[in-house]
């Protein structure tokens, strides 16, 4: 598996033997990468797929010095199994996004719950 961040899609994406296997979107909005939808194929669903685009993509914005902010329920809870990677996330800014979301969404680093 491989994992390169492409910058012009705004997200990073992850192959498997050469094939576009998943991706996980962010947006860069104050040197803050917020985290808002990630996908994996099918095919690669329940092979850790996921968790390694998501290790390997906060590995790159760990190395560039940034934060992250995780509304993707998938990166949240992700963070919240890896505790060690818990100081990459943007608390204050994570707190107001949850702020402005409806009450019955708010749970967690951005998990949507049902009213």
């Amino acid at each position: 598996m491989v994992v390169r961040d492409n910058p012009s899609e705004h997200r990073y994406e992850v192959f498997v033997d050469g094939e576009l296997a998943g991706f996980t979107v962010y947006q860069v909005r104050d040197a803050r990468y917020w985290f808002v939808h990630t996908e994996i194929d099918d095919a690669h669903q329940g092979k850790s797929v996921g968790a390694f685009l998501v290790r390997n993509a906060l590995d790159d914005i760990r190395s560039r010095g940034a934060s992250i902010v995780p509304v993707c329920p998938f990166v949240a809870g992700w963070i919240r199994r890896h505790p060690d990677y818990r100081e990459l996330v943007d608390t204050e800014a994570l707190a107001t996004f949850k702020r402005r979301r409806p009450r019955a969404m708010r749970n967690g680093f951005g998990q949507e719950t049902k009213p």
